[in-house]
């Protein structure tokens, strides 16, 4: 939390937002919706897994282990199936592009055997994502509504007020 010095001490970010120019104390705005943090998680490893995917690509023709249009193809579908499902991912069309890009990752171990390990160890960080942003969402709102049900307490505030964030 952000402080500021003062005349007569320190206050908070919050405090400093809620006085009026004039130095008078205003009602504290209502507290913000949280963002998802499985939303978060999923995307960051997904785009860590189109530059996977470019990374592979470059392997493939380098070695030489397919021909070169097939290498970039293979490169193209899991780098772009990553950044595609990480475009997506606010909604179930993400989470199973994100799903099938684990199952490429893993298949791509046909050509490249280590592959298999690094595709176990993203489809792992991939199921770690779901289920521990799915948690983390969950106490976010419980707390959410917590602090919705405190400022209504302290502000006055009915339900009509609530936020439309």
């Amino acid at each position: 939390m952000a402080r500021y010095a003062t005349l007569g001490g320190v206050t908070s970010s919050a405090e400093q937002s809620a006085r009026r120019p004039d130095g008078a104390a205003t009602a504290p705005a209502a507290p913000r919706r949280p963002r998802s943090a499985r939303r978060l998680f999923c995307l960051v490893l997904l785009i860590l897994e189109a530059f996977v995917g470019l990374f592979l690509a470059l392997v493939l023709a380098g070695l030489a282990l397919t021909s070169s249009p097939v290498a970039w193809v293979i490169g193209a579908l899991v780098g772009g199936g990553a950044l595609l499902g990480a475009a997506l991912v606010r909604n179930r069309v993400g989470i199973f592009l994100g799903w099938a890009v684990q199952i490429a990752l893993i298949a791509t171990g046909y050509w490249i055997g280590d592959m298999y390990v690094l595709g176990l160890i993203f489809l792992a960080l991939w199921v770690a994502s779901l289920r521990l942003g799915r948690r983390i969402d969950v106490e976010r709102e419980q707390r959410y509504h917590l602090e919705i049900a405190h400022w209504r307490q302290h502000t006055g505030a009915d339900r009509g007020d609530e936020p439309s964030h």
